[in-house]
């Protein structure tokens, strides 16, 4: 999944929205906590660089507040009982009593 994120990031594509630089961090940091992957959580978190097929290296970091659709990172994993990445992404300062928009 990380791999996916920082080839998309780094392609300039936008699949289903993000940034001029290709797929939001953020989102892709709320797909990976809604999935309960930790590693590609803590990675976007702390920030993850990759090296692309033409060599080029591309850096993805995303941050533990931000919400995309009216849902924080820390929403969608809870609302899934993702709990192996409640405890990092708390860690990283996202808002523990953050009202979800969504609803």
């Amino acid at each position: 999944l990380l791999w996916t994120i920082v080839c998309l990031r780094g392609s300039g594509l936008r699949p289903g929205g993000g940034t001029q630089d290709g797929l939001d961090p953020s989102t892709a940091l709320c797909a990976a906590a809604a999935a309960g992957h930790q590693g590609v959580v803590t990675a976007l978190l702390l920030g993850a660089t990759a090296e692309t097929k033409d060599g080029s290296t591309v850096a993805v970091r995303a941050s533990a507040d931000r919400a995309v659709g009216g849902r924080s990172p820390l929403h969608h994993a809870a609302s899934r009982g993702r709990a192996n990445v409640v405890g990092p992404l708390a860690d990283a300062g996202a808002q523990v009593d953050a009202r979800d928009a969504a609803t």
